[in-house]
């Protein structure tokens, strides 16, 4: 027996779908804000630069420097309580 189509599965989960169609079309940048905000529970701007800072607003995570690389790229992302070298 084969599986229901992915329009049926989704039918049932439209929030699933909408996000799906979300994270699909975002750039790697994007999914890795998206990622910091959900493991976290931190709030960050749009990841334009390299360098990023925490908003200050809404919970301060335990680490001072998150440090990605992702593309050939690294992305430090600083708590704002800490300055950024």
């Amino acid at each position: 027996m084969e599986p229901p189509p992915l329009r049926e599965i989704f039918s049932f989960f439209p929030d699933l779908h909408i996000s799906e169609r979300i994270v699909m079309g975002s750039t790697p940048r994007v999914l890795l804000r998206l990622h910091i905000e959900a493991v976290w529970g931190v709030q960050l701007p749009p990841i334009t630069q390299n360098t990023v800072e925490l908003l200050r607003e809404g919970i301060q995570p335990p680490w001072k420097l998150y440090a990605a690389e992702m593309a050939d790229e690294q992305v430090a992302i600083w708590r704002p309580d800490v300055a950024a070298p």
